[in-house]
């Protein structure tokens, strides 16, 4: 009489196939990561330029209404104004100018 032995299939993975899945994945990493870096700098970029334009914009609102340029950091946070970006990553100066302008950094 045959004795018929039922073999199972090997289940899990094997070594080769665990260090190509880990490779696969080291491989699409090295790719994103730098476009993800880039995405950031240019998101915060825009959260930069978004404050410059709201205080450009609330200045000229001052001028065209006769009250004049706000020149110093302490006065634009003392009429309400934020001296941080929306997204809190800049931090906003004023500085006067000569010839009544001003610099906002």
């Amino acid at each position: 009489m045959l004795h018929q032995r039922h073999c199972r299939k090997p289940s899990g993975f094997t070594l080769i196939e665990l260090m190509i899945t880990v490779a696969t994945i080291g491989i699409l990493a090295a790719i994103a990561y730098p476009s993800y870096r880039e995405y950031m700098f240019k998101s915060r970029r825009a959260d930069a330029h978004a404050a410059l334009m709201n205080i450009e914009m609330e200045q000229q609102k001052r001028r065209a209404s006769g009250l004049g340029y706000v020149t110093t950091t302490t006065a634009w946070s003392a009429l309400g104004f934020p001296t941080t970006s929306t997204d809190g990553y800049y931090s906003l100066t004023l500085a006067s100018v000569t010839g009544g302008g001003y610099t906002a950094t």
